[in-house]
């Protein structure tokens, strides 16, 4: 491709004052050295013949560590009342979708999604940690944010 517009000409004068000529834009590379020579070594050089690097991918939540949480699951808090959370395997960014049913607590009213850490299950409200939830047994248990009692989820 080709420059255009007034300052692009093909017919530049490229001699300097001197008389000496000055490297046209065309020519800005440099010279490959006559067959036979050995070109001397320079760390440019090596860099061009050294193969780049792939970058590593970023770590995505394992969906091996995701997939058996996956389903219905009941809340309960300890004044008894109780509701059903969906953890769902649609991600979003790095979180996955949940869903409350029949909750009258608005902290988990507002749960809409989740993940695994260190093997907690962790609840989010529009990205904030809700709460975290640690297995005992075959029930996980914790305390929710803004909540005074503990909250026990179940199958």
């Amino acid at each position: 491709m080709e420059p255009i517009g007034k300052w692009a000409t093909r017919n530049f004068d490229f001699s300097m004052e001197d008389g000496s000529t000055a490297p046209s834009p065309q020519s800005g590379l440099p010279e490959a050295p006559p067959r036979g020579e050995i070109e001397p070594a320079s760390p440019i050089a090596d860099m061009a013949r050294t193969p780049r690097s792939v970058a590593k991918p970023v770590p995505q939540p394992s969906a091996k560590g995701v997939t058996s949480f996956i389903g219905n699951w009941k809340i309960r808090d300890a004044s008894g009342g109780s509701c059903r959370v969906q953890l769902s395997s649609v991600s979003t960014l790095d979180l996955y979708k949940a869903s409350t049913v029949r909750c009258k607590e608005k902290t988990l009213q507002d749960i809409n999604s989740w993940n695994v850490r260190d093997g907690d299950i962790v609840l989010y409200s529009r990205g904030s940690i809700v709460a975290r939830l640690v297995r005992n047994g075959s029930t996980f248990e914790g305390k929710a944010d803004g909540l005074s009692a503990p909250i026990v989820l179940s199958r």
